[in-house]
């Protein structure tokens, strides 16, 4: 196999890898971002007064608010979608890397 081939055929591997990639992230993301909207949906004070006490009858440190709690999940969603962004800037430049080997 000669090195233009050998070469191409690792870039659509690595493109194919990077794909997965992006499909268990975003499955992440969807997930954060229902958990999002579950949250906001639902009685906050209700939530908040249940893991309060809750952490109090187990002695454990103060439970975080659902303000708290949203704040995170935002973070982590926002987290998700910067790591996608970079995934499909690593597609997209391996596939500029594809165009100039079949160019040459």
């Amino acid at each position: 196999m000669d090195p233009t081939s050998e070469n191409l055929n690792q870039i659509k591997k690595r493109i194919s890898e990077i794909m997965a990639d992006v499909a268990k992230e975003q499955e992440e993301l969807d997930a954060i971002v229902l958990f999002i909207d579950r949250i906001e949906r639902q009685n906050q004070d209700q939530m908040s007064q249940s893991a309060s006490s809750a952490k109090r009858r187990r002695r454990k440190a103060a439970a975080k608010t659902v303000e708290e709690e949203r704040e995170d999940y935002e973070r982590r969603r926002a987290e998700k979608q910067d790591i996608i962004g970079r995934l499909w800037q690593k597609i997209h430049d391996l596939q500029e890397q594809e165009k100039q080997l079949l160019n040459n």
